[in-house]
């Protein structure tokens, strides 16, 4: 299956129908060799050296603020196709879980308001984040 080597929480606060804030915050498991969860690994088993932390932490920093930059000037359609072109399962047949049911689908993309658009069947739906899983 597939192996997650970061983790990203986002936490919004609504005024009426709009966000008034968001927090985001991210995870990256960058030396660390043993897990408890299976799903679970880190970029040291990519690299398969280890990492220096403050060298990652600049790089890192240096694409945030190239991506805050592109959210400053508006270049909304320069982020989702980068989104897309690094989206993973795109255009692949997996397995999920929604609802508590299991099925397979097609992930065919994202729309403007964030949510996973994906092909089952013959039928598109649409999920917000949490709403459905890769198994």
């Amino acid at each position: 299956g597939h192996q997650k080597v970061a983790g990203i929480l986002i936490e919004n606060s609504l005024q009426g129908a709009q966000i008034k804030n968001c927090i985001v915050g991210f995870g990256i498991n960058v030396n660390q060799q043993q897990f408890n969860e299976t799903k679970a690994t880190s970029l040291i088993h990519h690299t398969e050296e280890q990492l220096q932390l403050s060298d990652l932490l600049t790089l890192v920093l240096k694409h945030l603020q190239i991506r805050y930059n592109q959210l400053q000037l508006q270049q909304f359609k320069r982020i989702k196709t980068d989104y897309m072109a690094n989206l993973l399962g795109l255009n692949q047949e997996l397995a999920f879980e929604a609802g508590g049911k299991c099925f397979n689908a097609t992930i065919i993309g994202v729309d403007d308001d964030g949510r996973l658009v994906v092909k089952r069947s013959d039928q598109i739906e649409k999920f917000m984040v949490k709403q459905i899983s890769m198994l």
